[in-house]
């Protein structure tokens, strides 16, 4: 997929959507991670009340963001719809009651946490708990597997990113400490990246059911860039790793700095893949034949590479009994030199009446998780054979983007 394909297929509206969503992800992360760290890194009085006017800012700053997001989305989920649309949006949906979640949790922010410290950690743990429920992680199955891997994700992000700049911060207000941030968060950070890999790992395998993906669709690409960038931050985190280990920690500032940029590169690129199909669109292949002695239906669904349910429908005439044998087989067109693929149909019971046809009689079959290895064209072959003796052959190509 060409760099020019990428940016013809982004329309305005949806470079919009991804900015906002990479805002407010980046702020999130600073902010929650930050959270984290004040609770657990001890600083002096001058620090701590410094820190908590920043927080303050962040929270006010989260919110626009958050409000920001919600708006550039609205009038994709609205449709031309009013106000009972958008109150329908609010209280029935996923995502309108997320919104709200997260929408009370930053008022309560601003309103209580530089009040009551303890909350912090709550806070954080709540506002990524209920963020990690958005895009892929709520929609696949098993939901809460992917919701808790995104959790995970998210949290490790945010100890990552705002760690870093908690630290640079501690760097200028409290110099004296920065050596003891330096040896506590080198280790934090070198394994948050390491459980953000195995994470993601799972949670790609989750999502695609072939690897061919990676490299076929935007949403693949995007990763890989995302996970380049990562394996970058980690070769610099370990840099910064063994000079603190001789003690050069002034001479560490520049990788930090660094880091931060690829921080907020890798976060913005979460905006965008976040809500990116991970596979390309196909809709189940449906295909009827009429023929003199034996009529034929076939549905291939979800049609995509990995697992798929081919089901056949065969009407013969009442005069004659069951068909002897049906068999379907698929051939790569791209790759014609390897052996047809047999789809193994087994008679089953289909409660659903698809048609009548006056003199014949319907005969059902199918395969479940029958695997479409790669993309590409295909020809789908079926052949019924009569109880007479006679074979019927038909035959359909298709596209498997």
């Amino acid at each position: 997929m060409s760099l020019h394909q990428f940016s013809a297929d982004m329309s305005t509206s949806l470079l919009f959507q991804f900015a906002s969503r990479g805002l407010w992800y980046l702020i999130v992360l600073i902010l929650a991670g930050g959270l984290l760290w004040t609770a657990f890194f001890k600083t002096g009085d001058t620090a701590r009340a410094s820190i908590a006017r920043v927080t303050s800012n962040l929270q006010l700053f989260q919110l626009f963001a958050l409000v920001l997001m919600i708006l550039t989305h609205l009038e994709e989920l609205l449709d031309g719809g009013g106000m009972d649309e958008l109150a329908n949006i609010f209280l029935t949906t996923n995502v309108g009651i997320g919104w709200l979640v997260l929408l009370v949790l930053s008022i309560i922010g601003i309103v209580a946490l530089a009040r009551i410290p303890w909350l912090n950690v709550i806070w954080a743990i709540a506002f990524l708990l209920v963020s990690s429920m958005y895009g892929h992680s709520a929609t696949d199955n098993p939901a809460w597997i992917t919701m808790l891997l995104g959790f995970i994700h998210l949290a490790c992000a945010a100890l990552l990113l705002g760690g870093l700049l908690f630290g640079l911060y501690i760097r200028r207000r409290q110099a004296d400490r920065f050596a003891t941030w330096i040896h506590n968060y080198v280790r934090i950070a070198i394994t948050s990246i390491l459980v953000m890999t195995i994470t993601g790992i799972i949670s790609t395998l989750i999502l695609l059911p072939s690897m061919d993906y990676l490299l076929r669709t935007q949403w693949g690409i995007l990763l890989l860039v995302k996970a380049g960038l990562t394996l970058i931050m980690l070769v610099l985190l370990i840099m910064v790793w063994a000079k603190e280990r001789r003690r050069q920690n002034q001479s560490v500032a520049g990788l930090l700095k660094l880091n931060v940029t690829l921080g907020v590169v890798i976060t913005l690129i979460v905006g965008c893949i976040t809500y990116m199909s991970p596979t390309p669109t196909n809709k189940p292949l449906f295909w009827h034949e009429m023929g003199e002695t034996v009529h034929m239906s076939v549905r291939v669904n979800p049609l995509f590479v990995g697992p798929n349910t081919f089901r056949a429908k065969i009407w013969a005439s009442e005069k004659e009994e069951a068909p002897a044998k049906v068999v379907m087989q698929l051939y790569s067109l791209d790759r014609q030199n390897e052996a047809p693929i047999e789809i193994a149909l087994s008679p089953y019971k289909d409660n659903k009446k698809e048609a009548d046809f006056e003199g014949f009689k319907e005969y059902d079959y199918q395969a479940e998780d029958q695997k479409l290895p790669y993309s590409g064209n295909w020809k789908l072959e079926v052949h019924v054979k009569r109880s007479t003796g006679d074979e019927v052959k038909y035959e359909k190509t298709f596209k498997l983007n």
